[in-house]
């Protein structure tokens, strides 16, 4: 192992990159507002959701490409597969996912009188219309998690402060990128 390969392997990443939160300064709280009243409270920070830290731009970027990682768009699913949707219901089993078809119920009409089908997702806790690209949250096991976390951290240990690739370690941050989406 080499003198590189050591220290890097020292320093990497255990988290994502984050900081004080500077809408409230690091307290979780911020000004009243009635229309959120009851659901966040009624004094919690918008930004960081009263956790006090909120993820830098190089912690947005690497956590944005393993939440990527997580998921696949409606054309990948398939029966047996433990999904949540994108509008976070509970994690449901795919019992069908087909391009739609009439008597679906579920198309718009386009301008010259065609029609468009959706997408059609059936969980065991409802039917979805959806479009093909949308993305699905797949359940994976702790070790695949685990594994993808560990390649999203030395993807963010590749980026310059601003969230862009350095130019040093562009190689390095392709090749993990294509590992983190295969």
């Amino acid at each position: 192992m080499t003198t590189a390969t050591a220290t890097a392997t020292a320093t990497q990443t255990t988290e994502f990159e984050r900081t004080e939160c500077t809408r409230c300064c690091g307290t979780g709280r911020y000004s009243y507002c009635r229309t959120m009243n009851g659901i966040f409270g009624p004094e919690t920070c918008f930004k960081c959701n009263g956790h006090k830290r909120s993820l830098t731009l190089r912690g947005q970027a690497a956590h944005s490409i393993f939440a990527d990682s997580l998921s696949v768009p409606s054309t990948e699913l398939h029966p047996g597969m433990v999904v949540r949707s994108h509008c976070n219901e509970p994690w449901a089993i795919v019992k069908e996912a087909r391009e739609g078809r009439e008597g679906d119920g579920s198309c718009m009409i386009n301008t010259d009188g065609s029609r468009r089908y959706w997408f059609h997702v059936l969980t065991d806790k409802c039917s979805h219309g959806t479009t093909a690209t949308t993305m699905w949250r797949v359940a994976h096991s702790k070790e695949q998690k685990r594994a993808k976390i560990d390649l999203a951290y030395r993807y963010q240990d590749c980026l310059t402060k601003a969230g862009k690739i350095a130019k040093k370690h562009t190689d390095e941050a392709i090749r993990i990128a294509a590992e983190l989406s295969a």
